[in-house]
Order: C-alpha cells, then sequence, then structure tokens
C-alpha cells in the first residue's frame, strides 16, 4: 500500500476568496443578474400573453356586437 501524498498547501496567489453574500437572498438585488433576466424574461411573455387574450377577447365581443346588429 502506498503512503498518502501530501497535500499541498494553497498559495496566496492560487486560493479562491469566498464571495461574502447572505446564503439566502432575500431582494432582488441579491440575486445573480441570470436570475433577475429570466424573471423580466418571463414577466415580458405574461404580459404579451395577457395582452394578446385582452386583444382577443375584445375582437370577439365586437364580432358578437357586429352580428347583432346586422341581424337586427
Amino acid at each position: 500500500m502506498l503512503p498518502p501524498s501530501p497535500i499541498p498547501e494553497p498559495t496566496p496567489s492560487s486560493s479562491i476568496q469566498p464571495i461574502d453574500a447572505p446564503p439566502n437572498p432575500r431582494f432582488a438585488s441579491h440575486l445573480p443578474p441570470i436570475f433577475t433576466e429570466q424573471l423580466a424574461r418571463e414577466h415580458e411573455l405574461c404580459e404579451v400573453h395577457r395582452r394578446s387574450e385582452a386583444e382577443s377577447l375584445e375582437n370577439s365581443t365586437k364580432l358578437k356586437r357586429g352580428v347583432y346588429c346586422a341581424l337586427s
């Protein structure tokens, strides 16, 4: 059996400094940009969907009113 190899001590140039951030982000400013960008895209898609649904409902209402007016 081979003896375990010694683990080299990290040098100051190769050591990784931990990021000083809270482990549980509570505000949008604590989130990494990738999450806030994705959230913005999701909000934009929801808004596009909402507008599309509102326009569809409005067109449906106009069509019904047009048909009733034409039959009268």
